[in-house]
């Protein structure tokens, strides 16, 4: 299926086109191959694709600003009114960061196993008796929205809401999406918001043990040449509880869909897990390398620069593609194989790198892990079940995320 698809070059296929949203790898192999820094025909920006390109612009913060909210104008400011987080610069970036770094933190991440497991082992009871699961609805979607509302401090019975909201933010980041599509997004989007600030103002005045309480209490942080504490304004609140529902929901469905449909292709590697010859943390982050969720991130050039000697305009848009450089044979030997044994696999960009990096990463990444262990545990056999997966058309056609539409799945139960 994904990897059987034709070789492509640059010229033929734009990086929106359904064909490439499907399977953009053979339209990476060629961006990196022939045009490592491409400008995108009839379109202003620029992708990057390699490796050691990526990663190095994500270190410049001189040049390229991750403040990319113009993007975002004509959306009716519903969705990230403020440039906060991984949308803004030093030193806004240096004041907003630590209070998030602190709410999914070590201490707060390394409490949540117990509750974590009850939540992986509830959604399993539901279907192991069948035998059978659509594995995104049943299982890779509630699971973390179930987390990050907790995390949040969101009440369980709006989980319907939430996930419909942080569905439809999405939609301002993909450059495929209709005009039909935005339009509904936004009315969808301005219903979420005020309901995030209703419960943002509820906490300030009345704050509990989780997330958007510490947002409404904490200060930020004071900056030397710049202005002291305070606390956030409204529309950095707002902008911090959009970019942390979609974070924390849609990263890690991804995750669980793609990394069990490389499992199915790779058989040979759930033998070795079951064996004890692999582990699981290998494992997960081969998948976050091979299918990585988030295809990559945009950046603006502050002033006339060069990427790989290629000239980029003050202004200019760029795309830094994770997808692209995380499969770069250059970084990554026989980068389409899923090797549990790979000597730098913690290297890869799936989470971003340097000041940048998700903020929700120990939490994303203790979910798959107790997630994957709990399924295969408890299910055994696990496949595709046949004449239920469209294996042309497994993917949301999204050219910023990577996630599976659905995924059938047959099983055993262990006894």
């Amino acid at each position: 299926m994904v990897e059987n698809a034709t070789p492509l070059t640059p010229k033929d296929l734009d990086p929106v086109h359904p064909k490439v949203m499907e399977c953009p790898y053979p339209f990476y192999d060629a961006l990196r191959r022939e045009a490592p820094v491409y400008k995108v025909p009839n379109a202003d920006y620029f992708i990057v694709s390699r490796f050691a390109d990526v990663q190095d612009a994500l270190r410049r913060h001189d040049d390229l600003s991750n403040d990319v909210s113009h993007l975002f104008d004509g959306q009716g400011g519903v969705f990230i009114p403020a440039p906060v987080l991984n949308l803004s610069d030093p030193p806004v970036h240096s004041r907003t960061k630590p209070m998030t770094v602190r709410a999914f933190g070590p201490n707060r991440v390394n409490t949540l196993d117990a509750s974590i497991t009850a939540i992986v082992d509830g959604l399993i009871d539901k279907f192991i008796d069948k035998g059978e699961v659509e594995i995104l609805g049943e299982f890779a979607r509630p699971l973390p929205m179930t987390v990050i509302a907790g995390q949040l401090g969101i009440p369980v019975k709006d989980l319907d809401r939430l996930a419909l909201w942080s569905d439809q933010m999405l939609v301002f980041n993909n450059p495929a999406a209709t005009a039909e599509e935005r339009n509904y997004a936004k009315v969808v989007t301005a219903e979420a918001n005020v309901y995030l600030m209703d419960v943002f103002r509820s906490k300030r005045l009345n704050p509990t043990d989780d997330v958007i309480s510490t947002l409404a209490t904490a200060a930020t942080e004071p900056v030397s040449g710049a202005e002291g504490s305070r606390v956030l304004t409204d529309e950095e609140a707002l902008s911090m509880m959009q970019l942390l529902l979609v974070g924390g929901n849609e990263t890690t469905t991804n995750a669980i869909g793609n990394g069990l449909l490389l499992l199915m292709s790779n058989p040979a590697v759930v033998d070795e897990l079951r064996a004890g010859t692999a582990n699981w943390t290998s494992v997960i982050e081969e998948f976050l390398r091979l299918e990585s969720p988030v295809r990559g991130f945009w950046r603006l050039a502050k002033r006339d620069t060069q990427i790989a000697g290629v000239p980029i305009p003050r202004g200019s848009v760029i795309f830094l593609s994770f997808a692209s450089a995380n499969r770069d044979p250059h970084q990554f030997p026989n980068p389409e194989c899923l090797d549990p044994n790979r000597k730098n696999i913690n290297t890869h960009l799936a989470f971003g790198h340097g000041i940048h990096l998700c903020v929700g990463f120990r939490l994303a990444r203790k979910e798959l892990g107790i997630a994957f262990r709990r399924l295969f545990e408890r299910l055994n056999n696990i496949r595709l079940t046949p004449g239920k997966n469209d294996l042309d058309e497994l993917f949301v056609p999204t050219a910023l995320v990577r996630g599976l539409k659905a995924l059938h799945l047959t099983f055993d139960r262990v006894p």
